[in-house]
């Protein structure tokens, strides 16, 4: 299932890496070279790079990189950053050939401003009976 994401702000995940697969134990110590990155914008394929963003302030997040990093304090949690310059779908596979450990992202980006509130009050229940 994709997740649904507005054009034009940093956009922030999560990858999970577990060995073996399907357990909940973490991998911690991943860096960037242990990685590959396959990117897809509409069904097609985006040259991106996946970069070490572990000194990288998000105000430097730009379109053309993939940024990946360990969550500092965190073993074993990791970040993906991205800013995408597109409107359409968005499907990241990473790979991390040592553990035979692939993690795909999905993403529906659409035009910023179109997501919105279904109401402007929020929430709304009623327990009553009618």
């Amino acid at each position: 299932m994709s997740r649904l994401i507005a054009a034009g702000s940093v956009i922030y995940d999560q990858p999970d890496f577990y060995s073996p697969s399907g357990t909940i134990n973490r991998i911690s110590g991943i860096v960037v070279a242990n990685l590959s990155l396959t990117l897809f914008v509409n069904n097609g394929l985006l040259g991106w790079p996946l970069v070490d963003g572990t000194t990288i302030p998000d105000s430097s997040i730009a379109s053309g990189s993939v940024y990946f990093n360990e969550i500092p304090g965190s073993n074993g949690y990791y970040s993906l950053r991205f800013y995408p310059h597109q409107i359409g779908f968005w499907r990241f596979i990473v790979v991390h050939s040592a553990f035979s450990i692939e993690v795909i992202k999905e993403f529906d980006v659409i035009a910023a401003g179109s997501l919105k509130p279904t109401s402007s009050s929020g929430l709304n229940a009623s327990f009553v009976r009618e």
